[in-house]
């Protein structure tokens, strides 16, 4: 499953449509409910597990963080910490492959 469908374009400001949001761009066939249910299903099982803070911040959601880490300055991240238990970005698995059709040339969400 892969996608070929167009961008969603942006929706005038002082919308309460998700369109609204500047910058915000949707994808909708991006990936199958096959794949997400997979991504799903791997999430659950991996390390980090869920937490209820981001950046430190206690929120009122759960989160994973993957990669690189952002720091509430601007522009600011660093490395992942195994000490603290923060986890490199997946090389393998559900998640990995859905990166990897992100960056690939040639697709509506591409840069290149």
């Amino acid at each position: 499953c892969s996608s070929t469908s167009p961008v969603v374009g942006v929706a005038a400001a002082g919308s309460t449509d998700w369109r609204s949001v500047p910058g915000l761009l949707l994808f909708p066939d991006f990936c199958c409910e096959e794949e997400e249910a997979k991504v799903v299903e791997w999430l659950d099982g991996v390390s980090p597990p869920w937490r209820t803070q981001q950046a430190g911040v206690p929120t009122k959601y759960y989160s994973k963080q993957f990669g690189v880490v952002p720091m509430l300055q601007p522009r600011c991240t660093r490395l992942p910490d195994p000490s603290l238990g923060e986890v490199a970005f997946p090389t393998r698995g559900p998640l990995a492959s859905l990166v990897t059709r992100f960056q690939e040339a040639g697709r509506p969400w591409s840069a290149a």
